[in-house]
């Protein structure tokens, strides 16, 4: 074993990256896309809501968005269908709320003071696992995908990013 080497193993070889199934190409794909698009919800207090699942429902209120949304996550399921050996965190956080919304907490069963984590917890899944279910709607693989949530993280948003399998 000259200079560290095993016996019979060439320079080149022992320091070759191990393949990473696009996962660099994904996340540079997937940030500049989202960059520009991005899921938006209607406001969880928002008083033209007649169902609190509307707060987490993909299919918006306003046309406009409701379009952009769909956009937003064929586009994202377009990019993640030609990377099928990783998979994709959608993840949900919510903004830095004092107190949940009414109907909310009511449909939660929970009170809007003191469970306010706990609603904005739920709110954040539940973004994210609509997310997720376009996702599959588009045709990308449940197995894929992974949730992850966060309420009140100060950010309204969900996040899609690409994940090693391993």
């Amino acid at each position: 074993e000259a200079g560290g080497l095993p016996a019979g193993m060439p320079f080149r070889l022992l320091h070759r990256r191990a393949p990473d199934h696009g996962l660099r190409e994904a996340l540079t794909k997937l940030k500049a896309f989202t960059a520009e698009h991005e899921v938006r919800f209607n406001g969880a207090g928002d008083e033209r809501l007649t169902h609190a699942s509307q707060a987490w429902s993909v299919a918006h209120l306003d046309a406009t968005e409701r379009s952009r949304n769909e956009k937003t996550l064929a586009g994202v399921a377009k990019i993640m269908a030609a990377y099928p050996e990783i998979c994709l965190e959608v993840h949900g956080e919510t903004g830095a709320a004092t107190a949940a919304p009414s109907a909310l907490a009511a449909h939660f069963k929970l009170d809007r003071h003191t469970d306010v984590q706990q609603c904005m917890d739920r709110l954040a899944e539940e973004r994210a696992r609509a997310c997720a279910d376009a996702l599959v709607r588009y045709g990308l693989p449940a197995a894929q995908l992974v949730i992850a949530f966060r309420g009140r993280g100060g950010a309204t948003e969900v996040r899609f990013t690409p994940r090693a399998l391993s």
